[in-house]
């Protein structure tokens, strides 16, 4: 064991010194501790799963939940299973089976459907969705047959849809990875002015767009070709033209090109 003792008559740096040392060593202390009961915590669960797997017999249907254990559950029947033992699979838990996919050790089906809200898949068999205000929720939609996401089978949907769409309320599960991303645009409008009276072609206003013209559902005729007219801005310069399209076949093509809008006399 180790002590130290403080002077109080030291000098100012040394006293500092000193503590600074016996925070050193509590620490030091600390961190082997911790670590200590991490290696034990960690012989007791793969000790508790090596006894669970003497418990399984040949040729039967095993249960598997969630939980630390069960890698190391997984691990020993693994190596059951090489050595000849015949054995089939069911767990309700998304996690469990993609470690046994993982480990290619059997094929077990989730015998839940999956919950899905606003489109979000939530694996957790339903237990948060039950709790969640249903007065926020405008539609449940069931689908009865087998569902197939990514490499997990699921038997059925159950597709909550809230009212506005964006899983008002509900805590996202901490572990999810959030993504955002750029999903299909609604359809713009960028205003063109057509001057069709006195007044408007009298108009002092100026106009200082720097997108002239903008349409996305120009068809062409069977020669391939279509008149546009659109009116520039007051800006003078050298505006780009962008052409893109799609033909009958859904082969894609563009072209790009600049006009030039001089100011008039």
């Amino acid at each position: 064991m180790q002590i130290v003792i403080i002077h109080f008559t030291q000098k100012p740096l040394q006293r500092w010194l000193s503590i600074y040392l016996i925070l050193y060593l509590l620490l030091q202390r600390l961190f082997l501790f911790i670590i200590k009961s991490i290696r034990i915590n960690m012989d007791l669960k793969k000790e508790a799963a090596a006894k669970a797997i003497t418990l399984i017999r040949d040729k039967t249907i095993v249960g598997l939940g969630a939980g630390s254990t069960i890698a190391y559950v997984v691990e020993f029947l693994k190596q059951e299973i090489e050595n000849g033992l015949q054995i089939k699979f069911v767990t309700s838990s998304f996690s469990t089976r993609q470690l046994l996919l993982k480990n290619e050790v059997g094929n077990p089906d989730i015998k839940h459907p999956v919950v899905l809200l606003d489109g979000v898949p939530q694996f957790d068999n339903g237990n948060k969705i039950t709790h969640y205000n249903a007065l926020k929720v405008k539609e449940l939609e069931i689908i009865l047959d087998k569902y197939y996401l990514g490499p997990a089978t699921f038997n059925g949907i159950a597709s909550f849809t809230t009212y506005k769409g964006d899983l008002e309320g509900f805590q996202i599960d901490t572990a999810a990875t959030l993504l955002d991303y750029e999903a299909l645009q609604l359809k713009r409008e960028f205003y063109s002015p057509v001057y069709q009276t006195k007044d408007e072609l009298e108009s002092r206003l100026p106009d200082f767009r720097n997108l002239l013209y903008w349409t996305p559902d120009i068809k062409t005729g069977e020669n391939g070709e279509q008149q546009v007219s659109f009116y520039t801005s007051d800006q003078p310069g050298k505006y780009a033209v962008v052409l893109q399209g799609l033909s009958a076949s859904g082969n894609a093509g563009s072209k790009v090109f600049i006009i030039e809008v001089k100011k008039g006399k």
